[in-house]
């Protein structure tokens, strides 16, 4: 998936990319506190039209490519089970970790 809206026109979100295993959301920006993506990287994870459950439950993991992210942003949504990658290279190999390439 690439640039995915959900809802009427878009109005409930869209998935930057997607792949089997994995959403990735991307933010180009430099963030310190990081309290909106934090948000909306929750959102994700929890939309049953965004993101739904397998037949084993299991939703697709959550990545957030975010070369500008500061320690404290980056420590939220890490504790929001989410993973923040800063690199091309690193996005590579977590998407490899998690089974998406």
């Amino acid at each position: 998936m690439f640039d995915v809206p959900y809802g009427q026109g878009g109005t409930d979100g869209q998935v930057d990319v997607g792949t089997q295993h994995s959403i990735v959301e991307v933010k180009v920006g430099s963030v310190t506190d990081g309290s909106d993506t934090l948000n909306q990287i929750q959102k994700v994870m929890t939309n049953d039209q965004m993101n739904p459950p397998n037949r084993y439950g299991k939703r697709k993991y959550i990545i957030l490519y975010a070369p500008g992210y500061g320690k404290a942003a980056t420590a939220s949504i890490q504790a929001a089970g989410g993973y923040v990658v800063r690199s091309c290279e690193q996005l590579h190999e977590q998407l490899r970790t998690l089974g998406g390439l």
